[in-house]
């Protein structure tokens, strides 16, 4: 069961592009400019954050746009989140669906987040190879790393969207050479540095 809330009143269930029941909606109030935006933005726009495309396939055909904010939540079970632009097109065709497929970019691969993040481009047009998996979602052709997911809660926060979702599975031939990242609103190809690289949260 897919959940959808927002800090706030509860409202009633969202239906997903389907027409089935199977979400349940909590909203909070969008706040109006925060004295913090400014720097709170100038300090995200310094921060690297890696970069995918999230496709799904909507009632109205497939969609998907670029992201920076893919991130991993869970290993037991494993699960990750990531955000959406609330008002954006392609957002209630990937929270209302089913499945998603959550295709993680390499360097080679910015002419493809560029096409993703363009505003009034045909995202699937005759300039990218895509091709519908065995379970219905649009997988983009060449890209190394793509993890099908199952929506789990959709939480509304201020002007985005805010989704959990379950990985149900891991496809493609892996990373290949650098890996894209996105800061100061362009793409960069990450190099490595020397040095212990473990990270855990114990």
């Amino acid at each position: 069961m897919v959940e959808r809330r927002r800090l706030g009143r509860r409202r009633g269930p969202l239906r997903p592009c389907d027409g089935s029941r199977r979400a349940i909606v909590t909203r909070a109030p969008l706040a109006a400019e925060h004295p913090v935006a400014d720097a709170f933005r100038a300090a995200f726009r310094a921060h690297p954050a890696g970069v995918a495309i999230i496709t799904a396939l909507s009632a109205d055909g497939p969609v998907g746009v670029t992201a920076s904010s893919v991130a991993s939540v869970s290993v037991r079970p494993p699960a990750v989140s990531f955000s959406l632009t609330a008002g954006a097109r392609a957002t209630p065709g990937i929270v209302g669906g089913t499945s998603v497929l959550v295709h993680l970019l390499d360097a080679e691969d910015a002419p493809l987040a560029r096409r993703f993040a363009a505003p009034g481009v045909d995202r699937f047009g005759p300039g990218t190879q895509w091709e519908l998996t065995d379970e219905g979602e649009p997988r983009l052709r060449g890209v190394g790393t793509a993890l099908r997911c199952r929506v789990h809660r959709v939480l509304d926060v201020g002007d985005s969207v805010l989704v959990a979702a379950f990985v149900t599975g891991v496809s493609g031939a892996g990373h290949r050479g650098r890996r894209l990242v996105y800061a100061e609103r362009s793409f960069h190809s990450l190099a490595p540095v020397s040095g212990p690289a473990a990270m855990t949260n114990e």
